[in-house]
């Protein structure tokens, strides 16, 4: 189910200029995706307790583009009792950083990205280097 809420995705006309923002407000290092990429199509950018997601600007706010970022521990159980209560859920999709993800919408239109966090990879990373200033 789902256990917290990790953060923002915002789209980005250009990541790496906005990735410098966020790096400056968090004192951070953002990771990019692709790696050693000239022109990467997302970020990640440590901050608080999550981290800020920025994606490649294609358009509409679309599902995993823009929006609230919910961790959950089990994607498909979650999936499915996001069904039962009456929710539409898009279909899993592992992302370019090795975690699961799935769009759903709340109740007015926006989108919410889904995101089962799978050890080793870039969000593993990121949320482990956050964690320990929540203990």
């Amino acid at each position: 189910m789902i256990y917290a809420a990790s953060g923002a995705v915002l789209q980005a006309k250009d990541v790496r200029f906005s990735a410098s923002f966020y790096e400056k407000l968090s004192g951070k290092k953002a990771v990019f995706l692709p790696p050693d990429s000239k022109e990467p199509k997302e970020a990640y950018v440590p901050f608080g307790l999550g981290f800020v997601r920025l994606v490649e600007k294609q358009g509409k706010c679309a599902l995993g583009s823009c929006g609230v970022v919910l961790l959950v521990d089990d994607m498909y159980a979650t999936l499915e009792a996001l069904r039962q209560a009456g929710i539409s859920c898009g279909q899993p999709q592992m992302g370019l950083g090795g975690s699961i993800r799935a769009g759903i919408r709340d109740n007015e239109g926006r989108p919410v990205e889904l995101l089962q966090i799978i050890p080793g990879s870039v969000e593993a990373s990121l949320w482990l280097s956050t964690s320990a200033k929540r203990t």
